[in-house]
């Protein structure tokens, strides 16, 4: 443990030093939660190769694990949503994603909006899993059966065939909720997650860095 401290140490003055010099990253990882748009995204990675091409920007696609991947320092920039701010952590908002409830027509034949909690567990309940395994799940009716999907595709697919229910960000379903395929359900409540760009505080950054960091700001 100690060892692997004192690599981290020095990994950090060489990161530090590089700053100072103005020298560009030879690589950086950024984090981004599968539920941010990724056409938000590229603009900024023709940037980056435009402007660093000499810097591999390796792309981490997490659920529900941002923080807990740049505090264990496996990204060095992240972009993921959060309800709550640790204090080791920088965070600058980027956006405010709705993530509603939906359930298919071809599942449940009468829908109400307003269907209990108990009416619900009646059907199997399609969750993401967390890339971090020992995050708590959210919102997880334990009465249910359920499905377990580790990407947001696979969670809409099953969704919009009648296999289950679940919440889905609103720009991956909102040609199925307009439709009338999906219906939203108001029985968990509504939920809007502020998505940031976060990153360490204290902690230098790179001109690579500096650049995704201020970019949703320029």
């Amino acid at each position: 443990v100690q060892i692997r401290r004192l690599l981290n140490q020095a990994t950090e003055f060489e990161s530090y030093v590089s700053e100072l010099k103005g020298e560009n990253e030879t690589e950086l990882t950024l984090g981004v939660s599968s539920a941010f748009p990724l056409d938000l995204l590229t603009d900024l990675l023709t940037s980056l190769k435009n402007e660093f091409p000499k810097t591999a920007v390796h792309l981490n696609i997490e659920v529900a694990s941002g923080e807990k991947l740049l505090l264990d320092e496996e990204v060095d920039i992240g972009i993921h949503g959060s309800l709550q701010a640790n204090k080791n952590i920088d965070y600058r908002l980027i956006d405010t994603l709705n993530i509603p409830l939906v359930i298919a027509k071809s599942l449940v034949a009468s829908i109400d909006s307003e269907m209990t909690e108990n009416d619900l567990a009646k059907y199997p309940q399609v969750i993401l899993k967390s890339t971090d395994r020992h995050s708590p799940g959210k919102d997880i009716i334990d009465e249910t059966s359920k499905w377990y999907v580790t990407d947001q595709h696979t969670k809409k697919m099953l969704i919009t065939k009648g296999l289950g229910w679940g919440r889905l960000p609103h720009h991956f379903v909102k040609e199925e909720i307009n439709s009338g395929e999906l219906v939203v359900l108001k029985t968990l409540g509504e939920l809007n997650l502020p998505m940031y760009v976060t990153k360490l505080k204290n902690k230098p950054m790179g001109p690579v860095a500096t650049k995704i960091w201020n970019y949703f700001n320029d």
